[in-house]
């Protein structure tokens, strides 16, 4: 395409004045049509479309909060029975428990724990021989002095002593020691001279096998102008004081107390 005829093409698409009126200027019919899109690309102007085109947020339906039920509590279940097997086929050995294993020690440990271990079957052989030894003993002893007729009779420098009133009953304001009737006192064996203030002495009353187990509250030296040593006593559950007794009388002071085991003995001797 020559030059003139590409101004002559330019001339045709310019826009008319505005100071013409659109009835002046006619385009001739001989003139060629307009250049294609293609070949004049560049005298076009075409407004830039967005590459990315901006939707609106579509509004979704949020979905509906479901109900939360309780889930109702169920039977725990039976565990699974054996599976059955056919004749023809064979049977899988069963699975072995897995018991739990006794720890590795390394070192020596293992030999100091056996120490311990037969240290302590020793220890508790003994302990228990002792004590039922012990136990046995006593029970033996109690119903031999209950039925013997001998009231000075001793074992290993011990007597037996059946309570029968409450005069020693427990009280909230009295020490340790008291005992209640039908209970078995063991009294070691001692001069009056050695027993202490708050200790549980026994002592003879009047003439005869008669016999008072007190706590000792008093020593005196003299009494009603007479010296000597003397004692005096008073029952944990009584309000005033023994009268003073000679420290000879006391025969010694109590070391245990078998609960019941008098009411136990007096019934035995009702019986047999």
């Amino acid at each position: 395409m020559t030059r003139q005829k590409e101004e002559s093409r330019r001339e045709d698409r310019e826009a008319l004045p505005y100071y013409r009126s659109s009835n002046e200027y006619q385009r001739p019919p001989s003139k060629p049509r307009p250049a294609r899109r293609h070949q004049e690309e560049d005298d076009y102007f075409y407004e830039e479309r967005p590459r990315y085109r901006d939707y609106p947020e579509q509004q979704r339906e949020r979905p509906r909060r479901q109900k939360e039920y309780r889930q109702r509590e169920q039977p725990p279940r039976r565990p699974a029975s054996r599976p059955y097997y056919p004749y023809d086929r064979e049977v899988p050995p069963q699975r072995q428990r897995a018991y739990p294993r006794e720890p590795v020690y390394e070192g020596r440990y293992p030999l100091q724990q056996a120490k311990k271990t037969t240290n302590h079957k020793l220890f508790s052989f003994v302990y228990n021989l002792f004590f039922y030894t012990l136990t046995i003993g006593i029970l033996l002893s109690s119903v031999m002095f209950a039925f013997s007729e001998k009231s000075d009779a001793a074992i290993l420098g011990h007597r037996f002593y059946q309570v029968l009133t409450d005069s020693m009953a427990p009280q909230a304001d009295s020490p340790k020691g008291g005992f209640y009737a039908g209970d078995i006192v063991i009294v070691k064996l001692m001069n009056g001279s050695e027993v202490k203030e708050g200790d549980v002495v026994t002592f003879g009353v009047g003439e005869g096998d008669r016999y008072l187990t007190h706590r000792m509250v008093e020593r005196l030296d003299e009494l009603n102008g007479e010296p000597g040593e003397y004692i005096v006593t008073r029952g944990d559950a009584n309000n005033t004081n023994d009268p003073p007794i000679p420290a000879e009388r006391v025969f010694g002071k109590v070391t245990f107390v078998i609960p019941k085991m008098g009411t136990v003995l007096a019934f035995i001797q009702e019986n047999v």
